[in-house]
């Protein structure tokens, strides 16, 4: 998991919440690579004692694991978490046809990401069949800027015609969950270039 540099600040902790804050901030440590006691308690600002007793109760609990020889890695807890947010997110499951048919029609690979902040964090991915595999992969968060590529690779392969619909529909990923309405609309014009 990436670091979010773009986070707003936080207000101070509400008050009775810091050893719940201490903890998700083990858990961030361990997800930022921090594999080991001392790096750990160095990030989240505590002793070695208090990491030690945090760390235990989160290996307890299987939001952590430790390997021997590697340290400290997320555990399977925060697996299940995960899939089960990302189940209860009715975007998902409203898109899947949609993005299936996509993928179906142009062999790219198709995202679909909700946009955070800065950030874009992506949900679901169908592989393209077409070039090297993209780096991507649910769960991971990227800068926003940095995905425009489908642009120029639908550009390329449909024509400016569909190229730009696409672009104002999507408008680089700014647009609010407004866009959800709008992949059949997306569909049409591929299908129209397709046909």
């Amino acid at each position: 998991m990436q670091e979010n540099a773009h986070t707003p600040v936080k207000d101070a902790a509400p008050t009775g919440t810091q050893t719940l804050l201490r903890g998700l901030g083990v858990v961030q440590a361990v997800a930022a690579g921090a594999r080991d006691l001392k790096e750990i308690a160095k990030r989240i600002g505590t002793t070695r004692s208090t990491t030690h007793r945090l760390v235990s109760c989160l290996v307890d609990e299987r939001y952590l694991r430790v390997l021997p020889q590697v340290g400290y890695l997320l555990g399977p807890k925060l697996i299940e978490l995960g899939f089960q947010a990302r189940e209860e997110l009715p975007l998902v499951t409203l898109a899947i046809p949609y993005l299936d048919e996509l993928s179906a029609l142009t062999g790219d690979t198709i995202h679909l990401a909700i946009r955070e902040y800065d950030d874009v964090l992506y949900l679901h991915k169908n592989p393209g069949r077409y070039g090297p595999e993209m780096r991507s992969r649910v769960g991971h968060r990227m800068p926003a800027g940095t995905h425009r590529g489908w642009q120029s690779d639908v550009a390329g392969r449909f024509g400016r015609g569909v190229a730009t619909p696409l672009r104002s529909q999507l408008a680089g990923g700014r647009q609010k969950p407004a866009v959800a309405a709008a992949p059949g609309a997306i569909l049409g014009t591929v299908r129209a270039a397709h046909a």
